[in-house]
């Protein structure tokens, strides 16, 4: 970095609120090292998680998704047709166990990735159908636990 003395002075000083003091950067670059050398060829598992849970929430009723349109690990959700708000079916599905973020109160974005398996995702799917009664057009659940 190259500048006067009072811009050195006030880059050190950003340089530090960023984090930039940090002692122990090896265990930073170690995580980074594994996610670069790792986790691409793991990528395509959490993608083919992401669109198995499309496709085991097509049709639940109130959930707008379509699962032609997942194309990584996230899945973006519209949830008006449920007659809940974001906050309460995430508070609901945190009970059974399933964790997801809120866009706004009438969408949640959930993802897949190296902590979730295809077990887990196929759990999430049955929770969905428990809190929000099953499938649409009068389709029954498989109830397994």
């Amino acid at each position: 970095l190259v500048g006067s003395a009072a811009f050195i002075e006030r880059a050190r000083s950003v340089r530090k609120m960023l984090g930039g003091g940090m002692r122990q950067a090896g265990v930073l670059a170690a995580a980074g090292l594994i996610a670069l050398e790792k986790m691409p060829a793991r990528l395509a598992e959490d993608h083919r998680n992401a669109r198995l849970l499309a496709e085991l929430l097509d049709g639940v009723r109130g959930l707008d998704l379509d699962p032609t349109l997942v194309r990584t690990n996230i899945l973006v959700v519209g949830i008006e047709g449920t007659g809940m708000e974001s906050a309460a079916l995430t508070a609901r599905l945190a009970a059974e166990g399933v964790l997801f973020g809120t866009i706004d109160p009438k969408t949640i974005r959930m993802l897949t990735h190296l902590d979730v398996s295809e077990e887990q995702v196929r759990g999430a799917a049955r929770a969905f159908e428990r809190v929000l009664g099953c499938k649409a057009a009068g389709e029954t659940a498989a109830r397994v636990s």
